[in-house]
């Protein structure tokens, strides 16, 4: 009896690391436990990359990954396997090492095919292997997720330009602009010792025109004491701000944007009144109300600027390309 309860023991042991998915199945402190496990090891082998010891890390990495191989994205241990693939894919190309980046690469394709990111660095790998026509899929296929990315429609429309391929490469700065024309406007608002709520929030859809335009969202609300201006669905632009208005049943309130005491995120300022996006599609413009709206219904807010798009400098000096999007 002790025999067989061993080797049933051992049986679960040795069972676990091909069975992930029942991770999600166990109660939650051993789950945790579990999974725990597997993020200490990670947070070691990155430790020993950090020193500088990159053959041990690469050991620990690769033995993760062996261990949870085709572990599904959304198991609790999809993380895990998606960080350390991507050290690994880090670590070969430092090493020029692209057979070993190929492999890594479409690991994370495979992980998550939606990251228009590990498309373009599978693309990567594929051409440094001399896989050009499949690298050129790839883009496209990166393209298609993200075609508002101006680091995706320029790798692409490089590399079919390369390929002597200028109309396809005219229609994929085409693409760009034209996704980088729509975009979801919030604006979030709040009252005394309140935190922005998203029961508190008007919602706006506006076309980006490239040109001075004024974005105006509902409100609806009094008591308001702060807001926060979201717009959603922007890569790759260039903001020039003027002002931000409120509008009341009486009145409309400019606050000229140099006089404004304004926050931002993913928004980096290039100039007075002037930012470049920097992060995945989410722009937010935070600020206070002035003292005499506070006690007002405030039925809208509108912003006034300009938002354009970046066109790849390959693009803008290709013959053929340039002057015909």
């Amino acid at each position: 009896m002790l025999l067989l309860t061993a080797l049933a023991g051992l049986f679960t042991i040795w069972a676990w690391p091909s069975q992930k998915g029942l991770i999600d199945q166990l109660d939650g402190k051993i789950a945790s436990f579990y999974s725990g496990r597997y993020t200490s090891r990670l947070d070691h082998a990155s430790s020993l990359l950090a020193s500088g010891k990159s053959a041990e890390s690469k050991k620990e990495f690769e033995a993760i990954v062996a261990e949870l191989s085709g572990v599904d994205k959304e198991e609790k241990l999809g993380h895990v396997y998606g960080r350390a693939l991507s050290h690994l894919l880090s670590i070969s190309r430092d090493e020029r090492d692209w057979k070993g980046a190929l492999a890594w690469a479409k690991a994370l394709v495979d992980l998550e095919p939606n990251d228009y990111g590990y498309w373009l660095d599978y693309a990567v790998a594929l051409d440094k292997n001399g896989k050009r026509g499949d690298a050129i899929n790839a883009m496209q296929r990166a393209y298609a997720i993200a075609p508002q990315s101006l680091v995706v429609t320029t790798a692409l429309a490089s590399a079919l330009i390369d390929e002597k391929r200028v109309g396809e490469a005219r229609e994929v700065a085409r693409g760009y602009v034209e996704a980088n024309r729509a975009a979801q406007v919030y604006a979030y608002y709040a009252g005394s010792g309140e935190g922005f709520s998203k029961s508190k929030a008007g919602t706006a859809t506006s076309v980006i025109t490239g040109k001075r335009q004024v974005f105006r969202v509902p409100v609806g609300s009094d008591g308001v004491e702060r807001m926060r201006i979201d717009f959603r669905g922007l890569l790759d632009m260039e903001l020039e701000l003027f002002s931000i208005s409120l509008i009341t049943a009486g009145s409309i309130v400019e606050l000229p944007a140099e006089d404004m005491e304004l926050s931002t995120f993913g928004l980096e300022q290039r100039g007075a009144n002037r930012y470049g996006l920097t992060g995945k599609g989410d722009v937010r413009l935070g600020f206070p109300i002035p003292g005499e709206l506070r006690g007002a219904k405030i039925l809208a807010v509108s912003v006034e600027a300009v938002f354009t798009p970046k066109i790849p400098a390959e693009l803008s000096s290709s013959p053929g390309v340039s002057g015909r999007l």
